[in-house]
């Protein structure tokens, strides 16, 4: 038996992946902020903070793949037309 060959590698947008995350925690983080009244009311007051740390994650992230693709000469990732 023949092992078939290894598929292409998956094309991504990495910052656009990213940058979707990172704001959508800010958003969020900015919902729990303008919430915290009720959030610590209920003991969830710890959300601010997961919401925080996503967002500053996602701008370490961004931080490491603005780069790379750049140096790949690329920001958009080629697209073979299907949907």
């Amino acid at each position: 038996m023949t092992r078939r060959p290894d598929p292409p590698p998956l094309q991504a947008n990495e910052i656009a992946a990213v940058g979707t995350g990172t704001g959508s925690f800010a958003v969020l983080l900015i919902v729990a902020l303008i919430e915290h009244g009720r959030l610590a009311a209920d003991g969830h007051e710890w959300w601010i903070g997961v919401t925080a740390v996503g967002v500053g994650l996602g701008l370490l992230g961004l931080l490491w793949v603005v780069p790379r693709a750049r140096a790949r000469g690329r920001t958009v990732p080629p697209s073979d037309g299907a949907a």
